[in-house]
């Protein structure tokens, strides 16, 4: 009895350990509005520049201007925009890299630990 006890508790750990590594942790999470920093200001702009909902950036490249690229966060790639290119990007604590029209930018989650630190510099 003991020995099947053991097993089932086994069973049961097992099982709430895959379902917790499984699911995405708040660190993937990329939705939310994105800014970039001015190191001539030393401010964040105000203007929110990539939005990102689910599988979906908006990137705002003028006020009229917006592109729309879908993301593989598996490959950690954008493609869409004009062209359909797919570019790769990186993710850390908030910060956003990816590069459009030849150059790679940084921008950064509203109240992500990347932007708080960058507002933190910038004081």
């Amino acid at each position: 009895m003991k020995k099947i006890l053991s097993v089932l508790a086994l069973l049961l750990s097992v099982v709430f350990l895959v379902s917790c590594s499984s699911s995405p942790s708040v660190s993937d999470n990329m939705d939310g509005e994105y800014f970039t920093y001015s190191n001539n200001l030393n401010k964040m702009r105000e203007e929110v520049e990539v939005i990102v909902e689910g599988n979906t950036l908006t990137y705002y490249y003028e006020p009229n201007d917006k592109y729309l690229f879908s993301i593989d966060k598996e490959k950690q790639t954008l493609t869409g925009g004009a062209s359909g290119k797919t570019v790769a990007y990186t993710f850390d604590r908030g910060k956003l890299s990816f590069a459009f029209l030849d150059s790679v930018n940084d921008y950064y989650l509203k109240d992500s630990p990347a932007y708080q630190e960058l507002l933190k510099q910038s004081k």
